[in-house]
């Protein structure tokens, strides 16, 4: 993240990089909330593109949760315009985030703006996902820690509880080792909020082209899903790339690295088109 500007790291808006006259990425966050996931395109895609990222919101106001996916659609809209007021629009997203922006993209298509890039890392309608209403403790706890870089797979069969969560994060220096309990507890509670309401979302249509990522090492006990779920919600084409890493490991640095490859590559395209 760019240093010398007055954002928190946690604020809705998370500006990786400012600088660039093409139009900016928008990044929007997984389940998770946060979108420093994001910040290993910055050496990826040319500089003469921003990249800002889009977090959620409960994470440092909990008391503005918004109530369903298609209000943090609106929201981020909102906080979008504030840096680019007209289209095109660049939106990408992981998990969580690509049915995010694909909501996003079907509300500025109806605001009469043009959404000129719509990429999503893995991510599928809620129908074809192993997911609950509600998250349990547990679940929420494990996605905390694989938000803070441990493998759920490596946890011990115990069962977790949230001290024991948070001695885990501090322990061993985690990505979140330095944020307080309060926070660490809000980015829990982000993650039940955030599943909650992609259970519940009914995706409108869009109309235009998908840039789709999908991960190809699936858990056994998973079903492998396919770009084509989108197709009943996409009026275009579906350019589907296969990186070879699981789902949780779509932003590592070498998956990253290649999906920025095929990124750029797309960009210049879109601008060259333009």
């Amino acid at each position: 993240m760019e240093s010398g500007n007055r954002h928190s790291a946690l604020d809705v808006i998370l500006p990786l990089r400012t600088s660039g006259h093409f139009p900016p990425l928008f990044c929007v966050h997984p389940a998770g909330g946060l979108s420093w996931c994001y910040a290993g395109l910055m050496k990826e895609l040319n500089k003469d593109y921003p990249i800002y990222g889009l977090q959620a919101r409960g994470i440092s106001q909990p008391d503005r949760i918004p109530h369903s996916l298609d209000d943090m659609a609106a929201d981020y809209i909102e906080q979008l315009q504030c840096i680019q007021p007209k289209g095109p629009y660049y939106l990408l997203g992981w998990s969580l985030g690509g049915n995010i922006i694909q909501a996003m993209a079907t509300k500025l298509q109806k605001q009469g703006e043009e959404v000129a890039l719509v990429a999503m890392l893995d991510a599928y309608p809620n129908h074809f996902l192993p997911i609950k209403d509600v998250p349990d403790e547990e679940e929420a706890l494990i996605a905390l820690l694989a938000l803070g870089g441990y493998d759920p797979e490596s946890l011990s069969q115990e069962p977790l509880d949230l001290e024991h969560a948070l001695e885990l994060l501090r322990k061993d220096g985690s990505a979140l080792s330095n944020l307080d309990d309060v926070t660490i507890t809000n980015l829990k509670e982000t993650y039940v909020q955030s599943v909650h309401h992609l259970s519940a979302f009914k995706p409108e249509t869009f109309s235009g082209d998908i840039l789709f990522f999908r991960s190809t090492i699936i858990p056994e006990w998973f079903d492998p899903i396919s770009a084509s779920t989108w197709k009943p919600y996409i009026h275009g084409c579906i350019e589907t790339y296969d990186i070879h890493c699981r789902h949780k490991d779509m932003c590592q640095p070498e998956p990253l690295s290649e999906i920025g490859g095929i990124l750029s590559n797309k960009l210049a395209k879109l601008h060259h088109a333009t």
